[in-house]
């Protein structure tokens, strides 16, 4: 059987694909929000991560973003990871993705999902990315008034993102 004898429309494939696509992925909808459980979901302590996931999802609503920019972080692929405290989560810029880790569910205390997804925002929305000359003159002055700790994440994350990038310029 010829997909084109039952599908005469792109637009028909494409929401059919995109549904069936949809409906593989490990996880469930929250507030339009998909988060895979898949690691997680024979943990003990399973539903208390998925009302922590959920807690951090109204955080993430609470601020009042755009809705431009809340389509966005919707259609984020977020995934709850098996980990310890230490480790809140981070934004995979291979995948796209943000991965939260259960230890850190298990005692939220800070809006770490909207972190995160301000990373994926940065990354996939603001022109250049994380090459983007305006934060990076934010970021310049940021470090020469040694008002924000040289040791934080943040600036880790950056200098990796510049290095990959080089890298993936230079093999071009």
């Amino acid at each position: 059987m010829k997909i084109g004898h039952h599908f005469n429309s792109p637009l028909l494939l494409v929401v059919v694909s995109l549904t069936s696509m949809h409906s593989n992925l490990q996880g469930e909808e929250y507030l339009g929000f998909h988060v895979d459980y898949s690691e997680v979901r024979d943990s003990p302590n399973f539903e208390s991560l998925r009302a922590a996931m959920n807690r951090q999802i109204d955080m993430v609503l609470a601020v009042g973003v755009a809705d431009r920019m809340r389509n966005f972080f919707q259609r984020v692929p977020i995934k709850v990871l098996r980990g310890k405290e230490s480790f809140a989560g981070h934004y995979k810029g291979k995948s796209k993705a943000v991965e939260l880790t259960s230890g850190f569910l298990s005692n939220p205390r800070k809006p770490a999902l909207l972190h995160e997804l301000l990373h994926a925002y940065h990354d996939q929305r603001m022109p250049g990315g994380f090459r983007n000359p305006e934060v990076l003159m934010y970021y310049e002055r940021a470090k020469a008034s040694n008002k924000y700790d040289p040791t934080s994440h943040m600036w880790q994350m950056l200098k990796n993102s510049l290095r990959a990038q080089e890298r993936h310029t230079c093999l071009a």
